[in-house]
């Protein structure tokens, strides 16, 4: 069974409930028997988790892929050699292609996207990340030097990551229509 670490996710609950406590008291009539104590419910058992282990290894690789993404478009450089332990030769491929194409333009980005707090789900060997990502701030500059800013704002952003032989590495990039946390 899939397992999941959302933080900040019972906000919305609280909100509801402070809120339903506001609501205006209608006086119940008074009982005409005496009240009968109910059986307490059985608490329902909690969502199991990840072993956090495996969730601090997950997040390490999605955090070098990032850092290696962020050094390989500023340079631009690419080079693959960074990804080699943290993703697939076919993740690989597609970012040492956009790099490539970046230099034919010559184009390279300055600075680093905004990063929300990623969301992990284990199941197995798979593991998926999902996190809020602003790429505004990480902008592009043009063969000219001119910064081409991005106005795109929040959107979500995926990685599957696959786990073989005790390590972790991306095996796939999926978009907004793709993740299920919204930002």
């Amino acid at each position: 069974m899939p397992s999941r670490i959302a933080p900040a996710l019972l906000a919305p609950a609280v909100l509801v409930g402070v809120l339903a406590g506001c609501s205006t008291e209608v006086p119940e009539p008074a009982p005409t028997t005496p009240a009968v104590e109910a059986e307490p419910s059985p608490t329902p058992s909690p969502t199991p988790t990840a072993d956090p282990a495996v969730v601090a290894d997950v997040l390490e690789v999605h955090s070098a892929f990032w850092d290696a993404v962020i050094a390989s478009e500023n340079g631009p450089d690419p080079d693959a050699a960074p990804f080699f332990a943290i993703a697939s030769e076919e993740v690989t491929g597609q970012q040492v292609g956009r790099v490539a194409q970046y230099l034919d333009i010559g184009m390279k980005r300055s600075g680093a996207p905004e990063l929300g707090e990623p969301v992990v789900t284990v199941d197995g060997t798979t593991a998926r990340v999902e996190q809020c990502v602003n790429q505004d701030p990480w902008v592009a500059i043009g063969p000219d030097g001119t910064e081409v800013a991005a106005d795109d704002g929040v959107l979500p952003q995926g990685w599957e990551l696959t786990e073989a032989d005790g390590s972790w590495k991306v095996t796939r990039l999926f978009g907004a229509q793709e993740t299920e946390i919204q930002c």
